[in-house]
């Protein structure tokens, strides 16, 4: 997910918990993670994102999704890790984890 606005930030965290509802009602068990890059890191602080937000993270991470920060966009954007919501965690680089996700046969969805 490489997004710039919390507006944004907060439409896709309910598309994606609206997408593991439908899959899980399909009797199929979601396996989702996802990952941030770009300018959407600097909206993953406590002090950047709204209740709201909060919110759908805590649903999402309690349904079994798991949430990744691009280090590598990190500090290009000076934002500083341990500042990091406790639903995301540090990767080194994200396009790391999408190759082995891929190559584990995890289908991309690229949300801009």
């Amino acid at each position: 997910m490489r997004l710039a606005d919390l507006d944004s930030l907060i439409f896709n965290l309910k598309l994606l918990d609206e997408t593991w509802t439908g899959i899980s009602a399909q009797n199929v068990k979601p396996e989702m993670i996802v990952v941030f890059r770009g300018p959407t890191v600097k909206l993953l602080t406590p002090a950047e994102l709204d209740e709201e937000a909060l919110h759908l993270f805590r649903v999402l991470k309690k349904k079994g999704v798991r949430f990744e920060a691009c280090g590598v966009a990190m500090r290009i954007f000076k934002v500083d890790p341990a500042g990091l919501i406790p639903e995301v965690k540090l990767v080194a680089n994200v396009f790391h984890s999408l190759i082995g996700y891929q190559n584990k046969n995890y289908a991309l969805i690229v949300i801009n």
